[in-house]
């Protein structure tokens, strides 16, 4: 196990690419999405990912598409009240 207390600086100056430059590689490599959050989580800690969020990243690479950067959004749905 590793002690993340260490980890929580480097996990701050992550940006989303960085951890998206980690999935390809795990993906590249021929790891899973699951394996790959708990390599992750391990090492940056809770809620450092999500699974799904990296499961949706390999699901990208598997169709062909390599690019790291995210998809546009649509806007916020209204609130009602």
């Amino acid at each position: 196990m590793i002690d993340d207390s260490s980890n929580t600086v480097a996990y701050n100056k992550m940006s989303n690419r960085d951890f998206r430059q980690i999935y390809f590689y795990e993906f590249k490599l021929g790891g899973t999405a699951a394996q790959t959050a708990r390599n992750i989580i391990e090492v940056w800690g809770q809620g450092s990912v999500n699974e799904c969020t990296v499961q949706r990243w390999f699901q990208k690479f598997r169709a062909g598409n390599t690019s790291l950067e995210d998809e546009p959004h649509g806007s916020r749905p209204p609130t009602l009240g």
